[in-house]
């Protein structure tokens, strides 16, 4: 059987047939409306989740989704009412392997009108990802949100983060907060865009940051009411179940997919 619950404690969990999801990655950020319907049916007809990246929630992809995995992203183009109620998962993006929570900007001349519209962006406007979450700016700002989107929800609601010196520090803050997972992005995490320096040279190398994560979650008995994802540069099956059996309930595949 190699089914996974994630969010054993919130009211409707993620259950997903195989532990392998698809990473977040945004259209237009990064992949065309056509990869991300193709990688939404696939998904389904593995029995996964997929996810929506820092983006806007597009219909087409909803509807190809089975389960969809919707980051609550630092552009907040997911973060009202109406898109996230949609969702079977919420996952706080706060950063990511490859570029940290270094600010983002796409310009105008490089924005679509299909862009737009899923985006919901004013005319003539860049679409910009802050380097930190609008609204969010102490543990206990996060610790509400997280409850809120709880509250209102009932899906699961998690927190992703780039693995980092102050992975353990963060990890406390999740657990304060009371997230259903944790999805850890390791430093060989791609990104559409990112400086190389930051994809090559910056960041905790992902079987480290799982390694990490798994050993702390154990350590403050977590680890069954807590999921723990991985993802950042895992390609083959051997690296997937390496971080399984370090401790990962899940991984997130991208490149891997796509390719």
């Amino acid at each position: 059987n190699t089914s996974v619950k994630i969010g054993h404690r919130a009211k409707k969990p993620l259950n997903i047939s195989i532990p392998v999801m698809i990473a977040g990655m945004s259209f237009g950020g990064a992949l065309s409306k056509s990869a991300k319907i193709a990688l939404a049916r696939s998904a389904s007809m593995a029995g996964t989740a997929t996810n929506t990246g820092e983006a806007g929630l597009m219909e087409e992809e909803r509807q190809e989704a089975q389960l969809l995995i919707g980051q609550y992203n630092r552009g907040g183009w997911l973060n009202s009412r109406d898109k996230y109620m949609r969702l079977d998962a919420i996952e706080i993006q706060l950063g990511q392997g490859a570029q940290g929570s270094t600010p983002q900007r796409t310009a105008l001349k490089n924005i679509g009108e299909e862009y737009r519209e899923v985006y919901q962006l004013e005319e003539g406007k860049d679409a910009l990802i802050h380097s930190r979450l609008p609204g969010v700016n102490t543990k206990d700002d996060f610790i509400k949100l997280v409850r809120e989107l709880r509250e209102e929800t009932g899906v699961p609601i998690g927190l992703k983060i780039g693995a980092t010196h102050h992975l353990e520090k963060e990890l406390q803050v999740a657990l304060d907060a009371e997230c259903d997972f944790i999805t850890v992005d390791g430093a060989e995490g791609g990104t559409h865009g990112g400086a190389p320096t930051l994809e090559d040279d910056v960041g905790l190398p992902t079987i480290f940051a799982v390694s990490r994560a798994a050993q702390f979650l154990a350590q403050k008995g977590a680890m069954r009411d807590v999921s723990l994802i991985v993802t950042g540069g895992l390609v083959t099956p051997g690296q997937m179940l390496k971080a399984m059996a370090l401790g990962a309930d899940a991984v997130y595949i991208g490149t891997a997919a796509i390719m």
